[in-house]
Formats: C-alpha cells, sequence, structure tokens
C-alpha cells in the first residue's frame, strides 16, 4: 500500500451550518490535507462525528450562526500554512485539484487569489457600477485568466496576505464578503485569476428545496435581504454613502412597487420577498448591523 503524502503547504477551511456539507468532497479532502470546519452552531453531535471519522479534520462550534465572514475568520486565524483555502460546503472538489492548484501558486508570484473554472462562473463575476470595465474574457483554452473578483466558492490565498488585509470583512453576514476582500486584494495590486485547467462543480446550496414550502420561502426572505444590505454596504464602504444610494435608489423603487402590488394581488410570498430587498437600504441608512435573521422577519 503506497503511502499518502500529505500537503504541508495548504490548509482548508469550511464553514457550515447545521452540520450541512458533502461528504464525499470532505472523505477526498481529508487523506491529504488538513481541514477546519467552522460549525455555525452548537451542534456537539456533528462534531464528535466528524472528527471520528477523518481524521486530519477539526471541527470547530461557534456557538451561534456567525455568518460568513466572521466564521471563516475564525478558522483562517488558526492557519499556520503557506497557503488557505476557503471553500463552501457543497463544493465537489478533488484533492488532485488542490494540489494543481497549489502547483500553479508557486508559479504565479503576483496572485492575490486564485480560483478554478466552475459551473456558473461567468454569470457570477461582474464589474462594480463605479469600475472601469476592464477586458476580462475568460478563454478555457489558456492556462489561466484574470478576473474582476473571485466567488467565495473556492477562493485560494497565500495565508501571510489575509493577515495584511486583517481577513474577510465580518460586518458582511453574508454576500459579497468576497467582493469586498477582492477589492482590497487588488488594491494591494495583487492579481485574481480563473485556473482553467482546474475543474470543480457548486451545487449552490441544492439542499434547500428538500424543505417544506413555508421554510424555503422564509430562507429566501432572509437571503434576499442580506443580498441587498451586503449590497448597499459594499457600495457604501468603497465608493461613499451618496453613490451606494444612486446605485441602489430605483431598486428600493421597484422593490416598493412590487411590494404593494403583489400585496393587493394576494401574493404573499412575492410580496415579503420585495419587501425584504427593499427594507435593507432602509437598515443601511439607519446604519443597523446584519443579523442572521433581521427583526422585520421574525
Amino acid at each position: 500500500m503506497s503511502k499518502v503524502n500529505f500537503s504541508n503547504l495548504t490548509t482548508i477551511v469550511i464553514v457550515t451550518y447545521k452540520g450541512f456539507i458533502f461528504k464525499q468532497t470532505l472523505k477526498n479532502l481529508s487523506k491529504r490535507f488538513k481541514i477546519i470546519i467552522v460549525e455555525n452552531s452548537e451542534n456537539k453531535k456533528f462534531k464528535e462525528q466528524i472528527e471520528k471519522k477523518y481524521s486530519n479534520t477539526k471541527v470547530i462550534l461557534s456557538g451561534s450562526n456567525l455568518g460568513f465572514a466572521k466564521a471563516n475568520n475564525i478558522g483562517l486565524k488558526k492557519i499556520k500554512t503557506i497557503y488557505s483555502l476557503v471553500l463552501n460546503p457543497d463544493v465537489i472538489i478533488k484533492s488532485d485539484h488542490i494540489k494543481e492548484i497549489e502547483n500553479f501558486a508557486k508559479k504565479i508570484k503576483n496572485f492575490g487569489i486564485l480560483t478554478c473554472q466552475c459551473n456558473q462562473l461567468i454569470n457570477t463575476i461582474k464589474f462594480d457600477a463605479f469600475e472601469v470595465k476592464k477586458n476580462y474574457t475568460i478563454d478555457k483554452k489558456r492556462l489561466l485568466n484574470e478576473i474582476p473578483y473571485v466567488p467565495g466558492w473556492c477562493m485560494f490565498f497565500k495565508t501571510q496576505d489575509l493577515k495584511k488585509l486583517k481577513y474577510f470583512d465580518e460586518n458582511f453576514f453574508l454576500y459579497y464578503e468576497d467582493r469586498d476582500i477582492s477589492k482590497r486584494m487588488v488594491e494591494l495590486n495583487k492579481k485574481l485569476y480563473v485556473l482553467n485547467k482546474v475543474r470543480i462543480y457548486h451545487k449552490f446550496g441544492g439542499n434547500s428545496r428538500s424543505r417544506n414550502k413555508e421554510v424555503y420561502n422564509k430562507s429566501w426572505q432572509i437571503r434576499f435581504w442580506h443580498l441587498y444590505w451586503s449590497s448597499f454596504y459594499y457600495y457604501r464602504k468603497h465608493y461613499g454613502l451618496l453613490n451606494s444610494i444612486r446605485v441602489h435608489l430605483s431598486k428600493f423603487i421597484r422593490f416598493k412597487y412590487l411590494y404593494i402590488y403583489y400585496r393587493l394581488t394576494n401574493n404573499k410570498n412575492l410580496s415579503d420577498l420585495n419587501n425584504c430587498r427593499a427594507n435593507e437600504i432602509l437598515s443601511q441608512l439607519t446604519n443597523k448591523k446584519a443579523q442572521p435573521i433581521p427583526k422585520i422577519l421574525l
């Protein structure tokens, strides 16, 4: 039986909630890499099961739902290796993929964040409203392409760069923390690249459809609230309050119109969804912090 070579270059951080993670991905990775799972709860049974089954994996219980940025920071601050890899729990990726990323990282000295070719990548990476549109094109025939920002489902860093940036901005609870850290990385004169040779698959929270209709609708109301809260905060942080209002004012008016329209037509779900979209702007204008479940949804 051949000896397994464990990587001494990369540590993986995965944030989970209610114990959701693709076990096959964890099984593959734990054989070659140190993994830190930050579980956004006090689920001791999950910790015991995972650490017993996957010997190279440590589970940290946050005690409550801290969100993506803060929970990742808990894990990232414990990393001693040269590289840090942030993964979503619903990503299908193999050990060989990460070894390939490591090999690229050794050759690309000016990189800030690396990611892999993935489904929906092209549709996800977009420019900020006030950015000069650079000619970013993803040519899959090339080994790598520069991109404007790296989505949070797979982010490969030099650990020392993360320390310089003081990690993720913990004001973000969900969404836009990846755009924020990408932008701050570029401000360090670092490049963001997608490795076209390395292909992974992201399920985009595919487990959520198994919930009952009421819970499913409520989960999307929460997601939309956080999406537009984070969007407003991101633009406010990097471009100023007035510019953030400029970006979001037409959206706010549209969402309020749709809220009233769907309420009058007795479509409670769409009425509530658009109300959540609109209320993030009011929350930002009054400097209210993001919460796991906004009070408007309780």
